[in-house]
């Protein structure tokens, strides 16, 4: 469970990506990632031409069972 939430924000930026493109083509999908945004649950997401998505991490820290934003990393 380490990497879940990882996994997640993965699977979900992909699945974005692919909808965007209406398509399975590779190119056509690499293509996709440049024009999304996704609020993950560790980073808002935003790729650009180079297929490089992310620009931020969110610390997200538990308290009584619920994540909540602790700080916010620019890069």
């Amino acid at each position: 469970m380490r990497w879940a939430a990882t996994y997640y924000d993965a699977v979900h930026l992909a699945a974005k990506a692919i909808n965007e493109a209406k398509s399975l083509d590779s190119d056509r999908i690499r293509a996709a990632f440049a024009t999304i945004k996704h609020a993950g649950l560790l980073a808002n997401y935003g790729c650009d031409p180079k297929g490089n998505c992310n620009n931020q991490i969110l610390i997200v820290e538990i308290k009584q069972g619920q994540p909540g934003i602790r700080s916010v990393v620019e890069f």
